[in-house]
Formats: structure tokens, sequence, C-alpha cells
């Protein structure tokens, strides 16, 4: 199927079942060795499929084959969307590190590419990663070269852009410049259209620390709301965003209500296993300052259960990258032609010299098969090139 067929028949397969565009997708993407545009494609499609679900798990899995062998395969701005993709899905499963490896990945191709309308969303898809790691200080940086670029980009980047150098700078204590970037994000960028979600968070806290109880009020209602629809990372952010405007207020009923939604979340996703440790680790807040030695001692022993847990899901991850890469390599020894130059690899011509060994009448004939060493004359141009440029400079400083 060629780039244009695929185009065509993603358009139709649009209207079918998830099930049915799941089964399309899987099928298509069994050509293992396939290193094509439309094998990109198929693989965003897919993957979106179950990000769309919250299965962010499956999502890596299915774009990291692409991810890992990205320089194998042909430039196409789909690329830099399934590094976003894998991006996002790692994000929202907490690994802000891994996420941010992608995102800084994704900017450096698309700068080899001049692909600047989407260096502002980079630079901002950076920032949040550091948002959740709780570096301000380099989130606003990062932000700071999005807004460079925000020319580049569509307007409504502006939304996402101002929405989080407000919480990075509330998060410093910068009030007035959090409120000043939180206005402009609205007025300007409309922010509480576009990011509607991320507005009431940002606004709930501002207007805490800037001391409107009313607005305060009106957003933080506004979260509680709606908690039970939140993904695991907006879920843990906004219960410790509350929690500690709670706790800073001496506020036990918005506390608890916290722990009983944290409580309830666990309850419904036991896998979540980063929300399980963050809500340990509140509990052991609350029961601190409670003195209540019982809910401390318990607390602890969730804290240590879910770190245990956390280290063996890396074990787990560390295991399927490792298979991940032993399949490529495999694939790539698998090849009868390079996939830079096109000419047929070393493996490709054993199989012609046992073809020619089994055949009688070629068997007794002259057969001459010459290697090009592709890295050697790489090698050896560079060498000459270096003599050039070294004559050229002799001769101009015998001239001066």
């Amino acid at each position: 199927m060629n780039y244009n067929d695929f185009l065509t028949r993603q358009q139709q397969i649009k209207k079918l079942s998830i099930a049915e565009q799941k089964n399309f997708y899987e099928q298509l993407l069994k050509k293992k060795y396939d290193k094509t545009e439309v094998r990109i494609l198929a693989s965003f499609y897919y993957g979106q499929l179950f990000y769309q679900e919250g299965n962010f798990r499956k999502t890596i899995e299915i774009i990291e084959p692409i991810i890992v062998d990205y320089q194998s395969y042909p430039y196409t701005p789909k690329l830099l969307s399934c590094f976003n993709l894998i991006g996002v899905a790692t994000h929202c499963e907490t690994e802000y590190n891994v996420s941010r490896f992608f995102y800084e990945t994704a900017l450096k191709i698309a700068m080899e590419n001049d692909e600047k309308y989407y260096y502002a969303f980079e630079y901002n898809n950076i920032a949040l990663t550091y948002i959740e790691e709780q570096n301000y200080e380099e989130a606003l940086k990062s932000l700071a070269l999005a807004e460079d670029v925000l020319k580049d980009c569509d307007e409504e980047m502006g939304a996402y852009i101002y929405i989080n150098k407000s919480i990075s700078l509330q998060k410093l204590n910068r009030l007035t410049e959090a409120l000043k970037a939180f206005e402009l994000g609205v007025s300007q960028y409309h922010a509480d259209t576009i990011v509607p979600d991320d507005v009431t968070r940002c606004a709930a806290t501002l207007y805490y620390k800037l001391e409107q109880p009313e607005k305060y009020e009106t957003y933080k209602k506004q979260i509680l709301s709606k908690m039970d629809e939140m993904y695991a990372a907006e879920f843990m952010d906004a219960c410790r965003e509350l929690f500690e405007c709670g706790r800073d207020s001496c506020d036990d009923n918005l506390m608890n209500h916290i722990l009983r939604s944290m409580n309830q979340y666990m309850e419904k996703y036991p896998d979540e296993i980063k929300v399980g440790l963050e809500f340990a680790e509140l509990i052991y807040v609350y029961a601190v300052g409670k003195m209540d030695k019982d809910a401390i001692l318990e607390a602890l022993e969730a804290k240590n259960y879910y770190k245990d847990r956390i280290i063996e899901y890396s074990k787990e991850n560390h295991i399927k990258s490792l298979q991940q890469y032993i399949e490529i390599n495999s694939q790539i020894s698998e090849l009868e032609r390079d996939a830079l130059t096109g000419f047929k690899t070393r493996k490709a011509y054993y199989k012609d010299i046992a073809i020619i060994e089994c055949d009688e009448e070629m068997c007794n004939q002259p057969v001459g098969i010459a290697f090009a060493d592709v890295n050697g004359l790489k090698k050896s141009m560079t060498i000459w090139d270096m003599k050039q440029e070294m004559s050229c400079s002799q001769q101009l400083r015998k001239k001066s």
C-alpha cells in the first residue's frame, strides 16, 4: 500500500468501529521490515486509538519500534507526531524524564528539517516535564524559548505557554508575574476555551495565594467535580495542589475529601502505583499533622510497598526495552539491502554464493564478487577533503 492509498483508506476506516480500526492497523503493521512513511502513519494512528482509551502502556509499545529505529525511516512531520504521542503517553505514566527525552529528540529532528512550526510546541512540552519534576526555573527557561518562536506556530499555542508560565511563576511565589501571565493567557489567547482544565487548576492555586477566597472557592469546586475524569498525572497534580491549600488553611474537610478521592481512585485503578505512592505520602503528611502514630506507621508501610512495586515495574520495562533492541537488530541483520545505499548486503551475497554452489553449471564457472566498503570510502573521502583544505590554506598563506 502506497502513501496516497493509505490516506484514502484511512479516511474510510475512521467511520468504522474502534475494534475494526485497530484490526486494520494491526494487520498493516505485521510487515515488520517495511521502513516506509506508511508504517509511520499507521503506527501513529494505531497508537492514538489506545491513547484515547487511556491505555498509555499499549500506546508506548506500538510507537516504540518507530522511535528506536527512526533514522531508518524517511522523514515526515508525522514522525514528530510519533515522538510527541509517546512523549505524552510516558508523561501520563509519570515517567517525566523519559517524556522529556522524546520531546527533546522531536525538537532536534524538527530543527534538522527546518520545521519551525513545531519549535514552540516542543519547548512547551519540555517545560511541562520540568513542572512535574518541580524544577520551575528550568521550566521557565523552556517557556521563554517557546515565547520567542510563538510567531511561527498557531496562535492558540500561546494559551498553553502562558498558563504553564503562570503555574511555574506562582510555584516560585512570583505572584504578580504569575497573575500577569494568567490574564494574558486568558484574555489574548483564550486559554479558558482552549485549555479549560489547566486554567481551572492554575486559577485555584493562584487566587488562593493571592488571598482572593471567593475566586478560589469557585475554581476549587470545579476541580473537585471533575476528579473522576482525570488521568493519573493530572489527578495527582490536582490532589497534591488542593491538599497543600487545605493543609495551609487547616481545612480538614478538604484534606479528607482529597484522601477519600485518592482511595477511591486506587480501588478503581490498583495498578496506578505512582498515584498510590503519592496517596501514601499525603496520608503520611496528614497523619504527622495529627500525631497519629498508627496512621504514620501504616502510611510508611504503604510507601515502601509502592516503592517496591515501582522498582519491579522498572525492571520489567528494562527487559522489554532489551527485547525491543534485540528484535530491531534482528530485523537489521535480516535485511538484504543496505537502508542507506540500497546496495546488497554481505548476507545477500552469501545467499547468492550458496545458490551458485548448488548449481552444477554455475559452480564450474569463475565468479567474482566485489564488496564496496562504504564506511571506508567515506573515511577516505574525509581524509582527501582534509588534505585539499590544508593544500588550499598553504597556497593562501604563500600568496599573502
